[in-house]
């Protein structure tokens, strides 16, 4: 029978993905060179690198949160089929 799919993990993983965007647009941000010319004239010429930076980060944030969650479900709902902490398996 299969279970269907745990909202919890929906949540954590949203919110790492938001974070990891942030970190990524920081990342890009803080790393830009643009030339002297360009930021008299007001033009951010960095804006296509930080949209890419942050886009990673959004998913590989949301990936790896993601697998953490579900080792740890599947991790506890297998304790959960035994007797507890005194389940010794034999």
């Amino acid at each position: 029978m299969r279970r269907l799919p745990n909202p919890w993990f929906l949540l954590p993983a949203t919110i790492a993905a938001v974070i990891g965007a942030l970190v990524g647009w920081r990342v890009a941000y803080v790393t830009c060179t643009v030339d002297p010319d360009q930021v008299e004239a007001g033009a951010r010429g960095c804006l296509g690198q930080e949209i890419a930076y942050a886009a990673i980060g959004a998913v590989v944030a949301f990936i790896g949160v993601g697998v953490v969650l579900v080792l740890a479900f599947r991790s506890l709902a297998e304790w959960r089929e035994g007797d507890g902490p005194n389940d010794r398996g034999t």
